[in-house]
């Protein structure tokens, strides 16, 4: 051990030694392996989302009236009433009105494909997404669900389980009201869908009281040969608004008077947010719920592209995210044993990292791919308006679920969380950064179809002692980095406390002063700070002054570590106790510089 004091007259010189750091990247040659926000402690009910394509229906046209498709149910027992869409003929609502469902024609990929994008919108959440075929399936509530030949079947469905649980059913279809009339309106080939609004029971739709208290079924408008990504967000999109959602960003912005925030990084923001139509009208298939403050649409973004307000978000019922809403309803909930993280439509850096029993979840998003141009978080609450997003939750058994979001991401995960991670790269070249002792990187072998579509996935897996971070839908281009190196400050009592995670590796360490700060770098390594320092996560912290009104400890354990001291900026005036550690064959050295007796 080396304990010194510079205000004593000591010089000790030392020198030179090797340090290790190991970096791996794939290319095209590396292939596929695969403000605090917790949730309330309490038991949450789940619920399913019904996919149906009319495969049940006779002759493929299911036929009802407008009045019975929009007032589905009335209450029935514990069941609230079911809530239907009201799709009007040319002339107005008309309840005695024919509507014909048209089921359209769709290849196996295309419903797969569709299945794995909407299962990945509500990963995060407990909500189980089906399909719904010719064929019997139970839900995990114990009712035997299959695609409905009649409205009575899609009640059958609704209500056949539990009443407390509240659903979503969406049809995806060609819907013609007065079908072969006068008043003949076809929706279809135009896109797009819709949700419950009016209904003739007098009751609050799910949508305007932002809870999941009905049953609900919406529609989205389809024909046979045009499939896009469009159809497929809006199952999501649309069920979104059945669960109590309402919309992020509308119609594209062209000004923004609320800061100094462009348009066009606006616009970006909202693209992997599902109840935005910035992703419903792109076609991208990179969709989430995301943990993210996302801004209202609709009159606060007008047909005239001027942003009303850029602190008026989508999320309700005091939350800050659509995901936070959702999860915390008590018919919605948590997807059991997972912990959700998401990045935005823009380039983001997600930083995660250890904190004692917690994890703290850091999310930055940047107008380009080059992090250069910081996107302010919206939203005018505490934790809001910054250059990132932050939060934590505590360490536990679930898996943590990363969702990255669309452009070019960078994920920064410091060291073992104490969780397994699986991360979802979506759409964009992305960037994985590891820093831990002792990680092991296996990739996969061939590349593999992406939920993204068109997309192949060149993934893998960092194996941490017992915990795993799964990486998948990763980009040919993306990049991979391990390393072992990392050092951990904390202020304790006035005293800085520097302690090595890596074990027996080799580390160089400097410690300088500035007059105002102490500056503490890791060559080829990362720091993780303590509240109040600066740079965590990065080669570099720096700590005021004033906050080490005692001694500088440094405990590198084993390898061989080289301490420089630099006094070239200003003396240091903290005594330094430096614990080199003990292993055998070590070459610990200290060096000091711009120094003299």
């Amino acid at each position: 051990m080396f304990n010194f004091d510079f205000s004593r007259n000591r010089d000790r010189k030392l020198r030179n030694r090797q340090r290790k750091v190991r970096r791996s990247t794939f290319r095209s040659e590396i292939a596929r392996t695969l403000h605090m926000e917790p949730l309330e402690n309490r038991l949450l009910l789940t619920a399913n989302l019904f996919i149906d394509y009319g495969d049940n229906f006779p002759g493929g046209i299911l036929s009802t009236t407008q009045g019975a498709f929009r007032d589905v149910a009335g209450t029935s027992g514990a069941h609230n009433p079911i809530l239907g869409t009201e799709l009007v003929q040319n002339n107005g609502f008309n309840a005695a009105g024919g509507l014909n469902i048209v089921a359209q024609s769709y290849t196996a990929q295309q419903r797969a494909d569709a299945l794995a994008v909407v299962q990945r919108a509500y990963a995060g959440l407990d909500i189980n997404v089906i399909e719904l075929t010719t064929t019997d399936q139970m839900t995990p509530d114990g009712r035997m669900v299959k695609g409905a030949a009649n409205m009575g079947d899609v009640v059958t469905t609704l209500r056949g389980g539990n009443a407390a649980w509240k659903d979503a059913y969406v049809f995806v279809a060609t819907f013609i009201a007065d079908p072969g009339g006068a008043n003949q309106v076809t929706y279809g080939g135009s896109g797009g869908g819709l949700s419950p609004g009016n209904n003739g029971f007098g009751e609050t739709t799910d949508l305007n009281s932002a809870s999941n208290l009905h049953d609900d079924v919406a529609v989205v408008y389809s024909v046979t040969g045009s499939f896009p990504n469009n159809t497929i967000n809006n199952i999501a999109h649309e069920a979104g608004h059945n669960f109590g959602l309402r919309h992020g960003i509308t119609n594209p912005i062209t000004t923004n008077n609320s800061n100094a925030v462009t348009p066009a990084a606006v616009n970006l923001l909202h693209e992997a947010d599902i109840m935005s139509y910035r992703n419903t009208n792109t076609t991208t298939s990179s969709v989430a719920f995301t943990r993210y403050p996302v801004i209202r649409g609709d009159g606060n973004s007008p047909g005239s592209g001027v942003l009303g307000s850029y602190d008026d978000l989508a999320s309700r019922q005091g939350f800050s995210t659509n995901y936070d809403q959702l999860a915390n309803d008590a018919n919605v909930g948590a997807k059991p044993n997972v912990t959700f993280v998401s990045g935005t439509g823009a380039h983001d850096r997600i930083t995660l990292t250890r904190n004692g029993a917690n994890v703290d979840v850091s999310v930055e998003a940047f107008e380009d791919s080059a992090f250069a141009t910081s996107i302010e978080v919206p939203g005018a609450g505490v934790g809001l308006n910054g250059a990132s997003y932050n939060y934590s939750f505590p360490v536990n058994g679930n898996t943590i679920l990363i969702q990255a979001g669309g452009s070019d991401d960078e994920i920064i995960i410091n060291g073992d969380l104490g969780m397994n991670v699986l991360l979802d790269g979506m759409r964009g070249t992305d960037d994985l950064t590891v820093t831990a002792p002792n990680a092991i990187h296996t990739p996969n072998g061939a590349p593999t179809t992406s939920v993204d579509i068109g997309v192949m996935d060149y993934g893998g897996v960092v194996t941490m002692g017992s915990h795993t971070i799964t990486y998948n839908n990763y980009e040919l281009g993306s990049t991979f980095g391990i390393t072992n190196l990392s050092i951990t400050a904390q202020l304790v009592g006035g005293n800085l406390i520097l302690n090595e995670g890596g074990g027996n590796t080799d580390d160089e360490i400097t410690i300088a002063f500035d007059g105002a700060n102490y500056i503490v770098s890791l060559a080829g390594g990362a720091l993780f700070g303590a509240p109040g320092i600066a740079g965590d996560g990065t080669d570099t912290l720096t700590i005021p002054a004033a906050s080490i009104t005692g001694q500088i400890t440094l405990n590198t354990q084993g390898g061989s570590d080289l301490l420089t001291v630099d006094h070239s900026q200003g003396l240091i005036p903290r005594p330094i106790v430096y614990d080199a550690g003990e292993s055998g064959g070590d070459n610990d050295e200290l060096e000091i510089v711009g120094y003299n007796v």
